[in-house]
């Protein structure tokens, strides 16, 4: 609870400031124009997209979906602080330490059946699918 007011004091100290150098009405643009920002992120990424991104299975395509989406509601949430890290969120540098540092976390070690075979592997078995079947055998039922 402490940490909420904590944000909200912030917020008003980020707001205040900014008032005072750039004026109110730069602070009304400023809030009006992050909310279109951050709807039009999430309009532009909606359902449609996300299940094409996991249908693909590509881990990075997925984590740049999400890693915008947060952009978007970070970009909508009112505040100052909120806007402004939404805002740095889509540069690109920042953009991509925030997806390396969130496959290294996340993803750490688990690989996908895309990704457990090298690039090599998958040309040499492009398109070859193997079934069988197996049977267990006791070395006592010899």
């Amino acid at each position: 609870m402490r940490i909420l007011y904590l944000y909200s004091i912030l917020e008003l100290l980020a707001y205040g400031l900014f008032i005072t150098i750039f004026g109110l009405s730069a602070a009304l643009l400023f809030g009006l124009g992050s909310f279109i920002v951050g709807l039009s992120l999430l309009r532009g990424r909606g359902f449609s997209v996300l299940t094409q991104e996991m249908r693909s299975r590509n881990i990075e395509s997925l984590k740049a979906f999400n890693l915008s989406m947060f952009a978007g509601i970070l970009l909508i949430i009112p505040g100052f602080i909120t806007n402004v890290f939404g805002l740095l969120l889509l540069l690109p540098a920042i953009f991509q330490y925030f997806a390396s540092r969130l496959s290294s976390r996340r993803y750490g070690h688990q690989r996908t059946a895309e990704h457990a075979h090298s690039d090599k592997d998958k040309d040499l078995h492009k398109g070859n699918v193997v079934d069988g079947e197996y049977q267990v055998v006791d070395k006592d039922e010899k």
